[in-house]
């Protein structure tokens, strides 16, 4: 079967760069999407990071500007108790069928060992991700945000059914990572979103 390269391609497209701010709260709030920056702040050494060579001071995260909301968790059970001991959590995933529920990223481990990962119901119309934080200190999983919602997307419309790739820490102490979605046209009106979401 002979396929037109464009739509083969149309599958890969990645609509939509989002940046979750890592920083910790006391309280929950909505997360809230914002406008990108006009400009971004130009990274500075420090007088022993002048040489190329030498390694980059660990990245720091801004204080918070949207506390997570505190959504749907799940506590770690163990699953074998001889050694080693091996303890699992399931992700507490919305209560509707996704085609199938996945995780297609790596997720990303915070500075203070909290990790974020994703999984979306790889949905294309009315597709949509959750980002999640898992606290090793507590054993506790917790959603703390919904793509769509996070955007005011219209339901139905082409939306977020993965975040296709890799989670990545800034040095500005974001996470980026990207959703999917879309056709090979959107990619010359695609504008990014900045979601701030404050992990507590």
């Amino acid at each position: 079967m002979d396929r037109a390269p464009h739509r083969l391609l149309h599958a890969f497209v990645l609509l939509t760069l989002f940046t979750m701010s890592c920083a910790g709260s006391e309280t929950a709030a909505p997360v809230r999407a914002e406008p990108p920056p006009t400009s971004s702040p130009e990274p500075s050494l420090s007088d022993d990071q002048s040489d190329a060579s030498a390694p980059l001071a660990a990245p720091t995260a801004p204080a918070p500007t949207a506390p997570a909301p505190v959504g749907p968790s799940a506590q770690t059970v163990v699953l074998q108790e001889a050694n080693p001991r091996v303890t699992g959590v399931v992700y507490p995933r919305p209560d509707y069928d996704g085609d199938p529920w996945s995780q297609w990223g790596q997720g990303v481990v915070l500075p203070d060992g909290r990790v974020i990962s994703a999984i979306g119901d790889h949905l294309g119309r009315g597709g949509n991700s959750f980002i999640f934080v898992f606290d090793p200190a507590t054993g506790v999983m917790t959603r703390v945000a919904d793509v769509a919602d996070s955007l005011s997307h219209p339901a139905e419309s082409w939306g977020f059914g993965k975040v296709h790739g890799q989670m990545v820490l800034g040095e500005d102490g974001d996470v980026y990572f990207s959703t999917y979605w879309g056709h090979v046209g959107a990619l010359s009106s695609t504008t990014p979103i900045r979601a701030t979401c404050s992990f507590a």
